[in-house]
């Protein structure tokens, strides 16, 4: 009795055998790298925890929106409208404590302690008067910037006050943690896109973080070039994209295993 044969010439038999062989091969591989993910999270969070991460931008980029979610991810809109213009302001340390997805079904606990929570101003004659105090030490610099302002008549001017802001980044750059990293994070997405059609925002405009990564590296040395880690399109306000575009700003320093197989919300 002849055994029946596929399109590809293959009896059913060896078909299914190979199906079986790659699904667990596959689930291995799957395995290994979220052992890998996990490792990466669990060395950011034993690295970061007890540093300090200094979070500047421009005025009304979320810099103190950003300190409210840190604090509890759940924050309701209407505690995260800031009006009132912060020059400096000292806060009791926090704990970060929310969740990464690092797979369609799996997430990682991330936590770390800050000691310090300091809310800071973004005019630049606060830069001078008190960015110096905010970025001493820091381990990672979170840099928020009006992601809309980028695609509006207002692109030129507002993209020539984020570069000033790493030219100064860069000549103060002797206070920060001997390993930083750098990220930015395109605020305010939720302008430009919802949940549904944040992929293919974030597909067709990642020039924008690229294109502005890119100019600020060629303004810096060789040797920090490397600090600056990439940047992700950000939401603070919008619930349906603020638990996520977080989990992507956190991977940006986490380690690039995680941020690799970071997956786009479809």
């Amino acid at each position: 009795m002849a055994r029946s044969t596929n399109k590809s010439g293959m009896t059913d038999e060896v078909l299914s055998f190979l199906k079986e062989v790659w699904k667990d091969v596959k689930e291995k591989v799957i395995e290994e790298a979220w052992y890998r993910i996990k490792k990466e999270v669990y060395k950011a969070q034993k690295r970061f925890s007890g540093e300090t991460i200094a979070v500047l931008g421009p005025p009304a980029a979320g810099k103190t929106t950003l300190l409210k979610v840190l604090r509890d991810v759940n924050t309701p809109v209407a505690e995260l409208q800031t009006y009132s213009k912060t020059e400096l302001e000292e806060h009791a340390g926090i704990e970060v404590d929310f969740k990464l997805s690092v797979g369609p079904d799996e997430q990682v606990r991330f936590r770390f302690k800050v000691k310090k929570n300091s809310d800071v101003g973004g005019e630049q004659y606060i830069r001078e008067q008190h960015w110096p105090t905010i970025i001493k030490g820091a381990a990672v610099v979170i840099y928020l910037l009006e992601g809309p302002k980028l695609l509006s008549d207002e692109s030129v001017e507002y993209r020539e006050r984020i570069l000033a802001d790493f030219d100064w980044l860069l000549e103060q750059s002797q206070l920060l943690h001997e390993n930083f990293a750098v990220v930015l994070g395109f605020n305010k997405v939720d302008a430009l896109c919802d949940k549904k059609t944040y992929k293919a925002f974030a597909r067709t405009q990642s020039h924008l973080l690229e294109d502005l990564k890119s100019d600020i590296q060629d303004r810096w040395p060789d040797h920090l070039v490397s600090h600056i880690k990439g940047g992700i399109f950000l939401s603070l306000l919008d619930p349906g994209l603020r638990a996520f575009t977080l989990n992507g700003l956190v991977s940006c320093f986490v380690g690039d295993e995680l941020m690799n197989l970071y997956k786009q919300p479809t």
